[in-house]
């Protein structure tokens, strides 16, 4: 495995991210929000669930009434695009590893009761760590 590459100027980085978001008012008219995508997939997941009530939801509603569904909108694409981008970055400067699964063995007691949604009782998978 290659050596990572030292990480960017924050400086730097804040002067390109403020340029990329003065880009995007100039250029589409708002901003870089992204918790819009997280509301239409819920908008979407909320449909296929319970369709009546979500469309009876003014909240939800005027998300579903998008040329092509809540899957259409900007927002998600915008949102994929950063997950994408953020791999291909950590990829390109070797900082791309795989999760240690053992990290599980270090969790607390507390940690563990946390993460099993029970209290007391672990499931089997934490029992065996």
């Amino acid at each position: 495995m290659k050596a990572a590459k030292p990480y960017a100027n924050p400086y730097l980085a804040g002067v390109g991210l403020g340029l990329v978001l003065l880009a995007a008012f100039v250029f589409a008219g708002r901003g870089l929000g992204a918790s819009g995508a997280f509301v239409s997939a819920a908008a979407s997941l909320a449909q296929h669930a319970a369709p009546e009530r979500t469309a009876a939801n003014p909240y939800f509603a005027r998300y579903l009434g998008e040329p092509g569904g809540a899957w259409k909108n900007w927002l998600v694409f915008e949102l994929s695009g950063v997950v994408l981008g953020g791999f291909l970055s950590a990829l390109a400067a070797g900082r791309l590893r795989p999760a240690a699964v053992s990290s599980l063995r270090r969790l607390t007691g507390a940690s563990r009761v946390l993460a099993s949604g029970r209290r007391g009782r672990f499931p089997e998978t934490f029992a065996a760590l």
